[in-house]
């Protein structure tokens, strides 16, 4: 939101229930800037609608509100190689960059966005991707199918630097956050049949034999964009869920 530009006397904040009211004034700034902070001691179990008040100053700016609590939130988040079991894991190219999310605070689905770094939507298949919740040993989680990123990116366009780095922010439920990788250069040759590539730059395999194939080493099954992946834990494999009017392993039938 655009509001007027905060005077130093201006701000305080207002906690209203039916039997409480508590002002709390935020006068001090930092070397005359336009940055303010104030603390205040809440009561666990009483709800708190908060009212921020200030004084125009006639200059139009941009406020940005943040609060801070001592609060834990229970979540675990970690990338998982696909193809080699090596640890520590970070993405590459041909390993792509498989998210996995454990929060404890149980959800019905959650979703993943995968933006470069121009802070824009990868055009690859992955970058978006939205799943029902699975159970590992009883917690909740997400697992999420590889995201084949490129180690070079936009090297016209990005801050030096910055051209193989992208950002997942995950989403599920009320609870949201961010998470940066650096892309890095693949090792060894891919699959001299996983050559071809379609519209989203990702890599597939010759499709001469279900189940057909994707991924730079032919690593996880390819829906043909009919479909997501998801996860068989016991068999630690991804499978195809096809979207409707399709069927199959690799969703190459068009229902009728």
């Amino acid at each position: 939101m655009s509001v007027d530009a905060l005077s130093k006397t201006s701000i305080s904040m207002m906690f209203l229930n039916n039997s409480l009211q508590m002002d709390v004034s935020c006068p001090e700034n930092y070397h005359g800037s336009n940055f303010y902070t104030c603390q205040v001691d809440l009561v666990p179990g009483q709800r708190v609608d908060l009212k921020l008040v200030y004084q125009p100053t006639g200059i139009k700016n941009d406020i940005l509100i943040r609060f801070w609590t001592d609060t834990i939130i229970p979540y675990q988040s970690a990338f998982i190689p696909t193809y080699r079991n090596t640890y520590p894991f970070n993405p590459d190219e041909f390993e792509g960059a498989a998210y996995r999310v454990w929060y404890t605070c149980v959800q019905t689905e959650g979703e993943i966005i995968i933006t470069d770094c121009q802070g824009k939507i990868s055009k690859k298949f992955d970058a978006q991707q939205y799943l029902p919740v699975q159970y590992v040993a009883d917690q909740p989680a997400f697992i999420f199918a590889p995201f084949f990123c490129d180690n070079q990116g936009m090297t016209d366009s990005c801050i030096s630097g910055s051209e193989n780095k992208y950002d997942v922010q995950f989403v599920g439920g009320l609870f949201t956050f961010a998470q940066s990788f650096f892309c890095r250069p693949g090792v060894g040759p891919i699959n001299s049949n996983c050559t071809n590539q379609d519209s989203y730059g990702d890599y597939y395999c010759n499709r001469d034999q279900l189940p057909y194939k994707r991924g730079p080493f032919g690593q996880i099954p390819d829906c043909l964009q009919r479909g997501f992946l998801a996860y068989d834990l016991p068999n630690r494999s991804y499978y195809c869920v096809c979207y409707h009017g399709y069927s199959g392993v690799s969703c190459e039938q068009q229902d009728r």
